[in-house]
């Protein structure tokens, strides 16, 4: 049971089924294994952890010592940030996924901006 969450298998239908079942899945991975592991099991962590972000763009990490509260607050103080502030970190790789985009200079604005 997720002491996060109400329901006990809320992510049964994501984690656990194979992947022909499954149209959308979020690899559910032991991150203890790469901060306590042997190489392997680190290398094999970081393997599973890059497939996600390729695959469908999350991981779901467990054991990482850092509690959903505190990724909330840092996710709040990041948005509380002045817009110029955020502006020096902007996402520039479409591939990486990373950094902030402004409503302006999203993808899916410039799609609507030439009538798709």
């Amino acid at each position: 049971m997720c002491k996060y969450c109400p329901q006990s298998d809320h992510l049964s239908g994501i984690i656990s089924k194979p992947p022909e079942q499954a149209a959308f899945q979020i690899p559910l991975v032991d991150f203890s294994r790469y901060q306590h592991g042997t190489a392997e099991e680190q290398k094999a962590c970081v393997a599973e952890i890059i497939k996600g972000f390729t695959t469908s763009g999350f991981v779901y990490l467990h054991n990482s010592g850092l509690e959903p509260e505190d990724a909330f607050k840092w996710s709040e103080r990041y948005f509380a940030l002045p817009v110029d502030e955020k502006k020096k970190f902007p996402n520039v790789n479409k591939e990486a996924n990373r950094g902030c985009v402004f409503l302006d200079r999203s993808f899916s604005n410039r799609l609507l901006s030439v009538g798709l």
